[in-house]
């Protein structure tokens, strides 16, 4: 889970906002796979995001984003490459998202913009609550339960070949 969040901010911190975003939608995906939550994989998504992403967005932005709002940008960019969430099936709140890269000496916040279903987000805030989400997912996941402890081996993992060595068949 480290080496994850650690690539989305290294993404953000280089402003590959394409690759920041995808692994960041992604980890909600990881955490509930491993902790095995119930349910299809938008179900499951949905409540890991109303868990651990969407009281992030309340308390320091009094927003409310529910998961599944989450699940269907989601499914747009991580299969269509869109932020136009109109196509998918689900879709309570937001029609739209419209990412804003950082600029010295403006603060975006998150809102809604008046009057539409597009909803504006700082991309690197974005991708940024997500990591913190992980973390203390994994914290708390891994605090209270130790014998899952070799489940963040199921993870995909990069090998050096200088280190873990070089098979050749």
């Amino acid at each position: 889970m480290k080496a994850m969040v650690e690539s989305v901010r290294r993404s953000a911190e280089t402003s590959n906002w394409y690759a920041a975003l995808a692994l960041a939608l992604m980890l909600p995906d990881v955490c509930s796979n491993i902790e095995g939550t119930p349910g299809g994989v938008g179900a499951r998504y949905s409540s890991w995001c109303d868990r651990w992403i969407s009281p992030i967005y309340s308390d320091q932005h009094d927003i409310i984003i529910p998961g599944g709002e989450f699940y269907v940008l989601r499914c747009a960019y991580l299969h269509e490459g869109s932020e136009d969430v109109s196509n998918q099936q689900k879709k309570d709140v937001i029609e739209r998202y419209r990412f804003l890269a950082p600029q010295k000496g403006l603060t975006v916040h998150p809102r809604q913009i008046g009057g539409t279903r597009i909803f504006q987000l700082p991309i690197q805030q974005f991708c940024e609550i997500f990591c913190i989400a992980a973390e203390s997912w994994s914290a708390t996941f891994f605090a209270t339960r130790p014998d899952m402890a070799d489940s963040d081996d199921r993870i995909l993992k990069f090998y050096d070949p200088a280190v873990d060595g070089i098979r050749l068949t």
